[in-house]
């Protein structure tokens, strides 16, 4: 009767252990591949915001160069021209900006002279700030008081009170 009941245990306790192991051997391979996908999509989406940076320079020059030749020639550029190359350049960056968003974050530009120049012309694409520096630095000076005396800092108005703390 023993071996009976043995016999019965390991029955039962195998297809539980094969389920388990189809389980626990699954798992990190589709959460490894899922990394590895969820990685190369990220560089790829860097590459092409890269292409599209280094397009826009290009777009950029010729602009540049349009407005030079302005300058040295002394008559007026095709408005044209100009306004075509504008355009283009505003595309190219509302596809940039579509390229670097992943997942609803916004991948930064780099530090190359192209994607510096992109950043003055049209910003950085990412949230501004809540508050400018003046707005940051009045809400600073009203939580906390320059001079421990108060009557004196209350009767100044937001301008006198700004010069005095820069």
């Amino acid at each position: 009767m023993p071996c009976a009941l043995a016999a019965s245990q390991t029955d039962i306790v195998t297809p539980v252990m094969q389920e388990f192991d189809r389980v626990f051997v699954w798992q990190p391979l589709i959460s490894t591949a899922l990394c590895v996908a969820t990685v190369i999509g990220i560089q790829s989406k860097a590459s092409r915001a890269t292409e599209l940076r280094r397009e826009w320079a290009t777009r950029e020059t010729q602009l540049r160069q349009l407005q030079a030749s302005e300058l040295a020639a002394g008559q007026p550029m095709d408005k044209g021209q100009e306004a075509t190359l504008v355009a283009e350049l505003e595309r190219l960056n509302q596809e940039e900006l579509a390229a670097r968003s992943v997942f609803g974050l916004m991948l930064p530009r780099g530090k190359a002279p192209a994607a510096i120049r992109m950043t003055e012309r049209h910003g950085s694409g990412m949230t501004e700030p809540l508050m400018d520096e003046r707005q940051e630095s009045l809400a600073l000076i009203k939580a906390f008081p320059y001079s421990p005396d108060s009557s004196f800092f209350t009767c100044l108005d937001e301008q006198q009170q700004l010069r005095l703390v820069m």
